[in-house]
């Protein structure tokens, strides 16, 4: 007969595996301490402690401060491209066009879009 255990996976918040985390760098207590104090396993502790070391080795590095700015950068470019996208989206929007291809162009946007002049949600 085959024996299956029903064995479900804990999923634990980055809250809590901050904490154990923590604890585990101030090393007050072993690693077998903080794993009966948690209800972990020791494996978890070694894991997260390991996480959290090369978490701020990377962090007080060149290459983040790089890395982060050249994010910070993308996410502006985005932006840019965001709002060039929401204009021609107001254009298109003051267009109509006819089912025989005809083009008129609407003096101002219909109430119904949504958007104002330059393709903005009204807050």
């Amino acid at each position: 007969m085959n024996k299956t255990t029903n064995i479900s996976k804990r999923q634990h918040s980055a809250d809590f595996k901050a904490r154990v985390a923590r604890a585990a760098l101030r090393d007050a207590s072993t690693v077998n301490q903080l794993a009966s104090q948690y209800a972990i396993h020791t494996t978890q502790v070694k894991s997260w402690k390991r996480l959290a070391e090369e978490g701020l080795r990377l962090l007080f590095s060149d290459n983040h401060a790089k890395a982060l700015a050249e994010k910070d950068h993308e996410i502006e470019k985005l932006h840019a491209a965001n709002y060039e996208l929401r204009k021609i989206d107001v254009a298109l929007a003051k267009l109509h066009i006819t089912p025989d291809g005809d083009v008129t162009e609407h003096e101002s946007l219909p109430a119904s879009s949504g958007l104002d002049d330059v393709g903005r949600s009204p807050e």
